[in-house]
């Protein structure tokens, strides 16, 4: 098939119950997680859904439906984790991500989905945060399954939604991807004709709500300078 960027799009809805975060300490965000898929595109066929709202459940979408005989579709499933136990600016598991690579028609293929993720502790109101699940589709030129291989990325928006706990604003950011082996990427390659399976990683990545009488210090500061110079 010939090279076409993919983009899925992740929305990832937080829901939160009862516990609340140390004031003044490190937050550790626990809950749990599955993925539902809203849509697929491409290669010219229908593509069955197969969805869960259970926390840890398994979800499946087939795209790029054949053009003709053995063409098969690829399938894309994540399973999300049931309890996950993560500390802020710490990677933790958030999903396992298995992609089979079809033989399929050419053109753009992928699909649209939505990953909620289910909070225990601490207590929030509803939050979303997007991510891109970015797909590669090559052409098969070579005949070897490696050379050939589809690839997938996350891309996390330049301006993200972010929860606030006390001076801190947290986002969720996707880290990539760490193999059965143990090894760690962030872009996953998808041999021809194969199925890979990988962890999805992610982390809750910190940042530091100035508080108002600092910033009125600064620009007072500011001011002092500037009144020098002159």
């Amino acid at each position: 098939m010939r090279t076409d960027s993919l983009s899925a799009v992740a929305v990832a809805t937080l829901t939160t119950f009862a516990g609340l975060a140390s004031a003044g300490g490190p937050v550790t965000f626990q809950g749990g997680s599955f993925l539902q898929f809203s849509s697929a595109f491409g290669g010219g066929g229908s593509q069955p859904i197969t969805n869960t709202s259970t926390r840890g459940g398994q979800s499946e979408v087939q795209f790029g439906v054949g053009g003709g005989d053995g063409f098969v579709p690829n399938v894309l499933r994540f399973t999300g984790v049931a309890n996950f136990n993560a500390l802020e600016e710490t990677e933790f598991v958030i999903g396992t991500v298995s992609y089979f690579n079809g033989l399929t028609a050419t053109g753009p293929q992928g699909a649209n989905g939505a990953l909620t993720t289910i909070f225990d502790l601490p207590a929030l109101p509803n939050q979303t945060f997007n991510f891109i699940f970015n797909f590669t589709i090559t052409e098969n030129v070579t005949g070897d399954p490696v050379l050939d291989a589809d690839l997938l990325n996350f891309v996390t928006p330049a301006n993200p939604n972010v929860i606030v706990i006390g001076n801190t604003e947290y986002t969720l950011a996707i880290n990539g991807f760490r193999l059965p082996s143990g090894g760690s990427l962030t872009t996953l390659s998808l041999p021809e004709g194969q199925t890979v399976t990988a962890d999805v990683i992610a982390r809750f990545t910190t940042e530091i709500i100035p508080a108002p009488g600092a910033a009125a210090l600064l620009g007072m500061g500011g001011l002092l300078a500037a009144r020098r110079r002159r």
